[in-house]
């Protein structure tokens, strides 16, 4: 089958990513892309889809824990796949992958005003 659009849905298997993958799963010109830190749960979550939905034909995963910000950014920039149309990233990893950024810029602001004292 040919899909419209391909969709990655990073932390997909809770809360808010759960819900976008499962609305944007009832669309059959969708093909989404599940993302979750443990295989268990993304299967679990494209069975609920399944259920849901009544398929989960249009719903593949992938799993990998990204907390570590720079291992997140190496993967999706050399590993992403070309084809995919959408990201969503839930608004909470947001939120903490800026506050890792604003942590690391605040340490690096201090170590060099302790140079200049």
């Amino acid at each position: 089958m040919t899909y419209k659009r391909t969709i990655l849905i990073t932390g997909s298997t809770d809360g808010i990513g759960k819900q976008t993958a499962l609305d944007l799963a009832a669309h059959p010109d969708n093909f989404v892309i599940l993302h979750g830190r443990t295989e268990q749960k993304c299967i679990t979550t494209k069975e609920f889809i399944g259920k849901e939905n009544g398929t989960s034909s249009n719903v593949e995963y992938v799993f990998a824990d990204f907390t570590n910000l720079k291992e997140r950014i190496s993967v999706v920039l050399l590993e992403k796949p070309k084809t995919c149309d959408k990201y969503y990233t839930p608004p909470a990893a947001r939120l903490a992958a800026q506050s890792e950024a604003l942590a690391r810029a605040s340490e690096r602001l201090s170590r060099s005003s302790q140079r200049a004292a």
